[in-house]
């Protein structure tokens, strides 16, 4: 897993969302982000008080935000502000990271993204199996973050398909 050097610092209990592209982003485009992500970091505040925060992409295709609570919680209008920065990122990028709706699983060394109704295919196809890395977009917690982006199809909420 690729995390910033900013991120690694952030305790395991820092609160974590993840977001994940449809595609993955260029080396130019990681570059690009990276530099909104640095800049909206150092100024992501809380009813103005600053949040100690930071962003990272991983995968070459997930954007990730955490923030150590114990010192401010995000509110919701902080939260809508990373939400726009993600907008941006959309615009800018010709990507998807808002779409709600989709598995996302490694192939090959790839992030492949799959729509929901479209699972029970991708499993008759044996393109998911039951050890296929699911990434696991419930982790909100750095630690959930470290030991378990990636959970084996059967262990995640597909595991009725593998019965």
């Amino acid at each position: 897993m690729e995390l910033l050097t900013t991120t690694i610092a952030m305790p395991d209990y820092a609160r974590v969302w993840l977001y994940a592209s449809d595609r993955a982003f260029t080396p130019q485009e990681e570059a690009v982000i990276n530099g909104w992500l640095a800049e909206f970091t150092k100024g992501w505040n809380s009813h103005g008080t600053s949040l100690t925060a930071s962003a990272a992409i991983l995968h070459h295709q997930i954007i990730l935000f955490s923030v150590d609570e114990s010192q401010t919680p995000p509110s919701g209008c902080s939260i809508d502000k990373s939400v726009a920065l993600l907008r941006q990122i959309e615009r800018q990028m010709g990507v998807n990271l808002l779409d709600g709706g989709r598995v996302f699983y490694q192939q090959n060394e790839q992030l492949k993204a799959v729509r929901l109704p479209q699972i029970k295919q991708e499993i008759e196809l044996q393109h998911i199996q039951a050890d296929t890395p699911i990434l696991n977009m419930q982790a909100n917690t750095l630690q959930a973050v470290r030991n378990s982006l990636f959970v084996p199809a059967a262990q995640s909420w597909m595991a009725r398909y593998f019965r």
